[in-house]
């Protein structure tokens, strides 16, 4: 996901591992050192990450094209601020980095 000042990058691995990197939009994400935990659906259908400094997230997931995208709807519980991100599949399980 990217907009004019943000980007991120969810890895959601079958094994059940999950990364996540953060950054500027004008910055390479992919260089920076991810975030990693565990994730599972819970009983309702939502997303809950277990990160490995043991905090936990909910979110919203709503699949969409047949599984290759997935909506991912962040809640700011402070501030009640609900915004939805579209995440693209990526096929290919190698990855090379542009230099």
């Amino acid at each position: 996901m990217k907009d004019p000042i943000d980007a991120m990058q969810f890895l959601i691995k079958e094994n059940g591992t999950i990364e996540q990197r953060r950054g500027l939009a004008t910055e390479n994400i992919w260089t920076k050192t991810p975030r990693q935990g565990t994730y599972k659906f819970n009983d309702k259908g939502k997303l809950v990450i277990t990160w490995s400094d043991k905090s936990i997230e909910h979110r919203e997931v709503k699949f969409e094209n047949n599984f290759k995208a997935a909506n991912i709807i962040f809640l700011d519980k402070k501030d009640k601020y609900k915004k939805s991100y579209l995440f693209l599949r990526i096929i290919d399980s190698d990855i090379i980095i542009d230099k």
